[in-house]
């Protein structure tokens, strides 16, 4: 029986992710000080069913600021769509500067808008591997980064992390499992049809 109620606990904790799944896209925005050429850049990242990318543009002559995504040292993409997933690492190169202008480091402005986010938590981290020192512990509530350089690359991360949403809204169902419509205790041997009509019902 203990075995069972592991077997349905484990079900109940993942399932909300990959039943729930909701394609979302996210366009983070960089903006510098308008001095000569482009002073706007975009960048999207998101989930979806597939994967998708999406090349970046080459450069213009004159711009103050420029960010895409780099999943490696070579590849630059305006749009990088993964698959669905708990875990989820987007590597952005940014570049606050651009080439014109004093050579002195000068701001530039990240924003975006939390309500493109997907379900789970956001961070962004320092670096290539969403390993590095946070800057931002939930973009969900905060929604814009500044950040001085000069005019060359440097590497931050998204991150997404959806383990601990997904254990505690699967213990939530199984809390609410425990008693039937009229408040009777009713057990945990229950159908996987049952479970899946609970976590829709919640999910409204």
């Amino acid at each position: 029986m203990k075995s069972k109620h592991f077997i349905l606990l484990i079900f109940i904790t993942f399932l909300p992710s990959l039943l729930f799944a909701k394609e979302w896209h996210l366009t983070i925005q960089a903006k510098a000080q308008q001095i000569d050429g482009l002073y706007k850049s975009t960048v999207i990242i998101g989930e979806a069913e597939q994967s998708n990318t999406t090349p970046a543009a080459p450069l213009p002559p004159k711009y103050s600021c420029e960010i895409h995504s780099t999943p490696n040292w070579t590849s630059q993409l305006s749009e990088n769509i993964h698959s669905f997933s708990d875990h989820q690492c987007w590597v952005l190169s940014l570049n606050p500067h651009g080439n014109v202008g004093s050579p002195e480091p000068r701001p530039v402005t990240l924003t975006w808008n939390s309500d493109n986010l997907g379900h789970g938590e956001y961070t962004l981290v320092e670096g290539m591997n969403c390993l590095g020192n946070t800057v931002i512990s939930n973009m969900h509530e905060t929604t814009q980064f500044i950040f001085s350089g000069k005019n060359k690359e440097y590497f931050f991360s998204v991150a997404k992390n959806n383990d601990l949403s997904s254990v505690i809204y699967g213990l939530s169902i199984l809390s609410n499992m425990s008693k039937d419509g009229e408040g009777h205790r009713v057990g945990l041997n229950v159908t996987l049809k049952n479970i899946v009509l609970k976590m829709k019902a919640l999910a409204r």
